[in-house]
Parts: structure tokens; C-alpha cells; sequence
């Protein structure tokens, strides 16, 4: 969910969301016809400095 919500000075955090969203979604479309799923697991917001900076202006 992170890779939706960018913002000043989230770029790299970002981006490190997005690439498992990224290598999902190319991997099932390569396997499509192997009968392989792939799925992405979201973990939760672990509290460090940026999130606690981040959430009352970055996130809904």
C-alpha cells in the first residue's frame, strides 16, 4: 500500500514498496500457463521515525 501513497522524502521507500508489487505481476504473467500463482503479502506499518513523521500528512 505504501507505493500509493508517495511523497517528499519517500521516494526510495516507495519505490522498495512498488518492486515486490513489480516482480508479482511479471511473474504471473510469465507463468500463466504453468498453473502457478504468485501472490503479495502487505505487512502493516511497523512504527520507525518516518512513518510516525509521515502519518498524520502522508497517509488517508
Amino acid at each position: 500500500m505504501a507505493n500509493l501513497f508517495g511523497g517528499p522524502g519517500y521516494g526510495a521507500y516507495v519505490a522498495s514498496k512498488a518492486a515486490p508489487d513489480s516482480l508479482t505481476t511479471s511473474e504471473h504473467a510469465e507463468t500463466l500457463t504453468d498453473e502457478v500463482r504468485f501472490s503479495s503479502v502487505y505487512m502493516l506499518l511497523v512504527r520507525t521515525p518516518m512513518i510516525v513523521r509521515g502519518t498524520a500528512t502522508q497517509l488517508p
